[in-house]
């Protein structure tokens, strides 16, 4: 009898052993039938089945399986052979489809229904100002943010946080603090002004932070003992303000152009022309000026005008724009060239030319006797008539009366274009003969370019 029931136990286990069992995470079994299943796969439903939890729905025994029950072909430590009941692995298929119903309903609810969560401020606004919130279980935290740290808001920092911002505006007054003390026998003024360049120079130009307080004492020092400002020497009137210099532009507006010489700052007046031609301009960007005027009568203190008021004026023909690496402040330099095609007839003053002559039109010359004025090429002729006149208005006239100049109007020309140039008090000159003359006006009454030298003009032979 015995012999037959584990022939029968023998029969069950060979007709299951292509059965797989298989447990989910609360203890839950299903089993389905492969045919021709490799060894790999046993292998893997096998280690499978051993990691679960048998203690609801096996048992050991050492007696032969009956009839509803079959060998999984695992043994117990003592080994003992586990037997497996047909009707709990039904059970177990049913409690896991049913589990399976369960998640993909919940899933199709969570897909359809919004969840009644608290809402988070995201710290962004729509254009009707209206606050733009998110629930808080959609918000994602970012790897490098740990768990429960406060969302913060945009371009808001949290309190107690120094923006870099911050950092540099208290690094400044605490060099300025400490320049001020160091150089206490200079104008609190002169010294505000060139630390406000200086801290410039170094945003523009960042150094390390160790180094900053000694290189901010070392210029400070060099401003102190080589100051050589164009504007202060200009409003001391030390220095002719028609010379030649090299000027930084800190801002343009329609009428007026605040420029800086390395020292101080002024604001200049410009005409439309100036301004079109500026307008494109960068800040920093540097300009050849020469020509310019002065606005205010008589020597004054830089540190006790009011610079946001125009102290200068500037015109076309006396800027132009620096391409290369040249230092700001006042040069030795006479001028900078101008072509003639690039002159405006209501342009001001003409820094320099250099034209050659390619006709000489006439020589004359002005005599001026009071308020009489004449132009004559015969000299002697205009004095007998002069003296007539005097006679014969019972006046005296005495030498220092009269006042002969000499002019040439001649036609030059450069690589550009040609103009008429009136020469007072000239050389002895000659066609194709070259020139470079410096300080010349245009006359605005004459039709095309028309040229004049004036007192401050004066010229080079080539």
């Amino acid at each position: 009898m015995q012999k037959a029931k584990i022939e029968v136990a023998t029969a069950q286990s060979d007709s299951l052993q292509d059965e797989r069992v298989e447990w989910d995470s609360e203890g839950n079994m299903s089993t389905f039938v492969e045919q021709e299943e490799s060894d790999n796969t046993k292998e893997e439903s096998l280690s499978s089945i051993a990691e679960a939890d048998f203690s609801e729905i096996f048992f050991d025994n050492l007696e032969p399986a009956k009839a509803e029950q079959f060998a999984t072909g695992f043994v117990t430590g003592n080994n003992k052979s586990i037997h497996v009941d047909q009707e709990k692995i039904k059970e177990a298929e049913e409690k896991l489809e049913l589990n399976k119903e369960n998640i993909s309903n919940n899933n199709s609810r969570k897909e359809d229904e919004t969840p009644n969560e608290a809402s988070t401020f995201t710290g962004f606004c729509t254009g009707n100002n209206k606050r733009i919130k998110v629930g808080s279980s959609r918000i994602q935290v970012a790897e490098e943010q740990p768990k429960g740290a406060p969302i913060r808001k945009y371009n808001s920092p949290q309190r107690g946080h120094f923006t870099q911002v911050v950092r540099d505006e208290i690094k400044m007054m605490e060099l300025y603090e400490t320049c001020r003390q160091i150089f206490s026998k200079k104008p609190l003024g002169w010294i505000r002004e060139q630390f406000k360049w200086i801290w410039l120079h170094f945003v523009l130009n960042p150094i390390d932070y160790a180094m900053l307080r000694d290189e901010m004492i070392r210029m400070m020092n060099f401003r102190v003992k080589n100051e050589q400002s164009f504007f202060r020497g200009v409003l001391e009137t030390s220095i002719p303000p028609f010379k030649y210099c090299v000027l930084g532009i800190l801002g343009i507006k329609k009428e007026t152009v605040e420029l800086f010489d390395g020292y101080y700052s002024l604001v200049a007046e410009i005409d439309s022309q100036t301004h079109a031609y500026l307008k494109h301009a960068d800040f920093g960007s540097k300009i050849h000026v020469f020509g310019m005027e002065l606005l205010v009568n008589g020597p004054c203190d830089i540190l006790e005008t009011n610079r946001a008021t125009p102290i200068l004026r500037l015109s076309y023909n006396s800027v132009r724009l620096c391409h290369t690496h040249h230092a700001i402040g006042f040069k030795n330099k006479i001028a900078f060239m101008r072509k003639l095609n690039e002159i405006r007839q209501n342009g001001g003053v003409v820094p320099a030319i250099e034209v050659t002559i390619s006709r000489v039109v006439d020589e004359l010359f002005l005599v001026v006797v009071g308020n009489y004025r004449v132009k004559t090429g015969d000299l002697e002729g205009e004095f007998d008539k002069i003296r007539a006149m005097a006679e014969k208005a019972k006046k005296e006239i005495r030498a220092e009366d009269v006042v002969v100049r000499r002019f040439a109007t001649v036609v030059v020309e450069d690589d550009s274009t040609s103009a008429l140039l009136t020469w007072w008090n000239p050389p002895e000159i000659r066609a194709n003969e070259t020139y470079r003359i410096v300080h010349t006006a245009p006359r605005q009454s004459s039709s095309g370019l028309h040229l004049n030298t004036t007192r401050k003009s004066f010229y080079q032979r080539i």
